[in-house]
């Protein structure tokens, strides 16, 4: 296991560095000019060329790239384009905003999802389930910022219920309110497809031969369902929980937006969009980091979920 997880951290540096590589590249080639963007309406050639030249994006491309390379290796991230701080500053003071919306919508999901997919599974094709599988559909058919949007009129502007901002104050109950609705609109789609893949990971479990061997020597139906059947249908959970890392992450985005929250997503939007070619690298480094890391983890929680599977 240790000399698994060694080389998957290597693997892990080296894609964070191919990540590096195309992101600057691509950015480069991009046809935003940051120096223009920050001018605005007062961008004159002269005025446009001062400025490239004191953000250092006149010199080769070579050259700023192996400076950018050199900066990540001694751990420096850069300044921003926009408000000459620095980015780690910047990142640090927004992320936890996003950490609460993606664990609220994974906590959400799984909380939701896991008994409704087992409630489906154990009356197949019976009334509950097709309801069930009505909520399942709906749910993975509707995009974050409509369901978003659903909320905010449902719950903010007829019934008056929560609010969309915390105008009240910044103490834990307003923050608790005001991540209620971006939490399930994260959560909806996870929700619908959890409860989706448990009913279908029980249902071809509950046809295995160990289960029939489990009910056959007198054991209670709850005891068979949730020490034998259940932990082996939670694998392709763990698998799907691995890759909806990504799915959250975007729907993060939309979420912050929709709901004018602040958060990683809401930053890297505001970054493109002015052009603030440091923070969106490093942003997008940061998400992409944040999925081999999920991945990794998945691959060790494999291990102990199957005893059967080893890593060499």
């Amino acid at each position: 296991m240790k000399a698994y997880i060694l080389r998957a951290l290597i693997r892990a540096l080296i894609t964070m560095f191919f990540v590096a590589t195309l992101v600057f590249i691509f950015l480069r080639l991009s046809p935003i000019d940051p120096a223009h963007t920050m001018l605005g309406e007062y961008a004159t050639p002269d005025r446009v060329q001062i400025i490239r030249h004191t953000m250092g994006l006149d010199r080769p491309i070579f050259i700023q790239y192996f400076q950018f390379i050199s900066d990540l290796i001694k751990g420096d991230l850069g300044y921003s384009y926009i408000n000459k701080q620095a980015i780690l500053p910047q990142i640090l003071s927004v992320l936890p905003y996003t950490l609460e919306l993606l664990m609220s919508g994974i906590v959400l999901g799984i909380l939701f999802g896991v008994p409704l997919g087992i409630i489906a599974a154990l009356k197949p094709n019976g009334f509950i389930d097709q309801v069930i599988r009505i909520f399942t559909l709906v749910g993975i058919s509707i995009p974050v910022f409509i369901s978003g949007i659903f909320l905010i009129i449902i719950f903010c502007l007829n019934l008056e219920w929560l609010p969309i901002t915390a105008r009240h104050g910044t103490g834990l109950q307003p923050r608790l309110l005001v991540l209620i609705l971006p939490s399930f609109s994260v959560a909806f789609r996870m929700m619908a497809s959890v409860t989706r893949l448990m009913r279908s990971s029980l249902l071809d479990v509950l046809k295995q031969w160990y289960i029939t061997t489990a009910r056959s020597k007198g054991l209670k139906e709850r005891v068979v369902i949730l020490v034998h059947a259940l932990r082996n249908a939670l694998l392709p959970l763990v698998t799907y929980l691995g890759i909806s890392v990504n799915i959250l992450l975007g729907s993060a985005v939309l979420s912050e937006m929709v709901f004018m929250r602040p958060g990683i997503g809401r930053l890297i939007v505001e970054s493109i969009i002015g052009g603030d070619f440091p923070i969106v690298q490093v942003m997008i480094m940061f998400y992409a980091g944040i999925v081999v890391i999920v991945n990794l983890v998945v691959d060790i929680t494999y291990s102990f979920l199957d005893p059967r599977i080893v890593y060499k």
